[in-house]
C-alpha cells in the first residue's frame, strides 16, 4: 500500500487527489491511474524486433515503440521532428552539422547507459545498412563531443535527414548486441522505453512489462502492454468485441464502419499521413505502352477515386491528386491532377496510338483490401480501353519487385507512407538514384530530377516549400510519372477505458508511456 502510494505520488508533477477506499488506491477522476495490460492486436508481423537496420515496414515500428525510442519524435501539429531522447538538436546548415545532445540518465533495459558512444553505435549501424543507408547519403562522419553530445558532419545537406531519425535512430543496447549476436537480437529488443521486452512468439504474440528505471519519472502507468498478431480482419474484430483485446493498432475500413456506432468504442484516424495508393506504369521501358505520356495520363483520368473510398475504403481514405493531403505543408494547391473522365481517358489513348486500347497485367498484394481496392480499379481501366490482368503477389514476391527488382510489361499497385516531408518519398520511390525497385522500371524526367535534388539539398525552408511544390507540379501535370489514388488514413480502434495523455499518440504511438486503464 506505502510503495504504492509513493509510486503515484512520484509520478505525478501536478497536483492530484488520492481517495483511499477499500483498502486500494485511485487517481481522481480524469487523472492517469497505475495498473493495468493493454491488450492490443496489430495485423501483420514484423521484421526484426530489436535491430533497426532489418526493419522497413509499419509492422516493424508499430511493434518495438514499448521498448525501442528514438532521438527524435515526429510533432503532427508542427508538421517536423523535435527532441526526445536527444534533449536539444541543433540543425547548423553553414557549418553542415547536426548537433544531439542527449538526455542524461536515461538507461537501456540491460542497465547500461545511453550516452555519445551508445548513440554513435547505432547510428552506424544504420547508416552502413542496405534498408536504411540512403538517409546518410549525405552524411560524411559521426562526432563523438563529449559522453553526451553527439555531431553528424554533411558533405551535402539534407533536410530531411531529422524526418528520417525519427524512425530511423532507435537506440538499442550496443552491450546486448555484442554480448549475445545479431540473431539473438532480431528476436529481443532492448532499448530505452517504458517497457521491457519479456517474451516473443513470431506470428502470434508479444509481451512486455513495465521498466521501473525509466527515463520520464513516475512512468509508464500501465503494468503491461500484449501485442497479439492477428491477421484475419474477421477474427480481429471479434477479437476486439469480445474484450479479448481493447486496442486495434490499425483497423480494416470495413471493420472500421462495423465499429462507428459500437458503444465505449474510440475510432482515431492519422490527420496528417497515412498511406497512399497509386497505379505506376513501367514508363522506364521504351517498349511499354506507359512510355508514353498520354498513356500515362489516360490511366489517370481513367480511375473514379471518390468512389473507390466511398464504395472499397468505406469512406476512411481521402482522394488526392499528389503525393500527399492538402494539410501538408508540401501540397500544391495549383496542381489539377486529373479528375474522373473516362472518355477523355479513351480519347487520350487514341491519340496515343491506341484506338481499341490495349492488354496489360496490374501487380498488386494479394491481401483481402488491396485486391478489392485493385480489382475495382482493374474495372475502370478496362471501360477505359486498359484491359489489364489482375497478378496478385504473396508479400515476398511483391516486396521483391517493390524493393529490389522492378517489373516490366504492366502497372505496379503501390503503397507507401504519405508524409508531409515529400523529400523521404521522392528519394525512396522516385528519385534515379534510388536502391529501390519501383524507380528502376520508372520514366525519369531531368528537370524533376534536378529539383529532387535542390530541395532535399536547401537550408531555407521557403525555398524547400516552393520546390516541393514544383516537385508535386512536375510528377503529376507535366510528366504524369505516377497514378496518385487515395491516401488511406490509419485508424487506431479502442475502448474509451482506454486513455493517453498525449492525444498525437493515438494515431503516431510514440510512445506508450502515457497511456493508461481507467477502468
Amino acid at each position: 500500500m506505502k510503495s504504492m502510494t509513493k509510486r503515484i505520488l512520484t509520478g505525478f508533477v501536478f497536483a492530484i487527489v488520492l481517495v483511499a477506499f477499500s483498502g486500494m488506491v485511485f487517481a481522481a477522476s480524469g487523472q492517469p491511474k497505475y495498473g493495468g495490460t493493454l491488450k492490443m492486436i496489430i495485423g501483420g508481423e514484423l521484421t526484426s524486433m530489436g535491430y533497426i537496420p532489418d526493419q522497413i515496414s509499419p509492422f516493424d515500428y508499430w511493434e518495438r515503440v514499448p521498448v525501442i525510442e528514438t532521438l527524435v519524435r515526429y510533432d503532427e501539429k508542427l508538421q517536423k521532428a523535435v527532441p526526445f531522447l536527444a534533449e536539444a538538436v541543433e540543425e547548423n546548415p553553414e557549418a553542415m552539422t547536426i548537433t544531439f545532445r542527449l538526455r542524461k540518465g536515461v538507461k537501456f533495459h540491460d542497465g547500461t547507459i545511453m550516452d555519445a558512444e551508445a548513440v554513435k553505435w547505432n547510428l552506424e549501424e544504420v547508416r552502413k545498412s542496405a534498408n536504411l543507408g540512403a538517409s546518410w547519403l549525405g552524411a560524411s562522419s559521426i562526432e563523438v563531443k563529449d559522453d553526451y553530445t553527439l555531431v553528424v558532419h554533411f558533405h551535402t545537406w539534407d533536410n530531411t535527414f531529422l524526418r528520417n531519425m525519427t524512425w530511423d535512430a532507435g537506440m538499442v543496447s550496443p552491450t546486448a548486441f555484442k554480448k549475445n549476436g545479431i540473431d539473438w537480437v532480431r528476436q529481443n529488443a532492448v532499448g530505452t522505453g517504458p517497457f521491457k521486452q519479456v517474451s516473443f512468439k513470431r506470428d502470434v504474440k508479444k509481451v512486455f512489462e513495465r521498466f521501473d528505471d525509466y527515463w520520464q519519472k513516475g512512468k509508464p502507468y500501465l503494468d503491461r502492454i500484449e501485442i497479439s498478431i492477428i491477421a484475419d480482419p474477421t477474427v480481429e474484430i471479434a477479437s476486439f468485441l469480445s474484450g479479448e483485446n481493447n486496442m486495434i493498432r490499425t483497423v480494416d475500413p470495413k471493420n472500421a464502419r462495423t465499429l462507428e456506432n459500437k458503444p465505449n468504442v474510440v475510432l482515431v484516424k492519422d490527420k496528417i499521413q497515412g498511406e497512399i495508393f497509386g497505379l505506376v506504369g513501367d514508363s522506364g521501358n521504351p517498349k511499354s505502352p506507359f512510355a508514353n505520356l498520354k498513356v500515362r495520363q489516360a490511366m489517370s483520368y481513367a480511375v473514379d477515386k471518390q468512389a473507390l473510398k466511398e464504395y472499397v475504403l468505406y469512406g476512411y481514405a481521402s482522394p488526392v491528386n499528389q503525393l500527399n493531403m492538402p494539410e501538408a505543408w508540401s501540397y500544391n494547391p495549383e496542381v489539377k491532377g486529373y479528375p474522373y473522365n473516362p472518355e477523355k481517358a479513351k480519347a487520350l489513348l487514341k491519340e496515343a496510338g491506341y484506338p481499341n486500347g490495349f492488354s496489360t497485367t496490374l501487380y498488386t498484394r494479394s491481401d483481402s483490401m488491396w485486391v478489392k481496392l485493385y480489382t475495382a480499379v482493374q474495372g475502370y481501366l478496362a471501360e477505359a480501353g486498359i484491359q489489364a490482368k489482375l497478378e496478385m503477389l504473396n508479400s515476398g514476391k511483391y516486396s521483391e519487385m517493390f524493393f529490389a527488382t522492378g517489373w516490366q510489361d504492366g502497372i505496379f499497385g503501390i503503397n507507401f507512407l504519405s508524409y508531409p516531408e515529400i523529400g523521404i518519398m521522392t528519394r525512396f520511390f522516385f528519385e534515379a538514384a534510388s536502391p529501390l525497385g519501383m524507380p528502376k522500371s520508372m520514366t525519369h524526367p531531368e528537370d524533376l530530377e534536378a529539383v529532387f535534388k535542390q530541395f532535399t539539398t536547401t537550408t531555407d525552408f521557403a525555398t524547400q516549400k516552393a520546390l516541393a511544390h514544383k516537385a508535386q507540379y512536375l510528377m503529376i501535370d507535366m510528366h504524369c510519372v505516377f497514378t496518385p489514388l487515395l491516401v488511406k488514413q490509419n485508424v487506431l480502434a479502442k475502448y474509451a477505458w482506454v486513455k493517453t495523455e498525449n492525444p498525437q499518440s493515438h494515431a503516431a504511438i510514440y510512445t506508450y508511456a502515457d497511456y493508461w486503464i481507467d477502468k
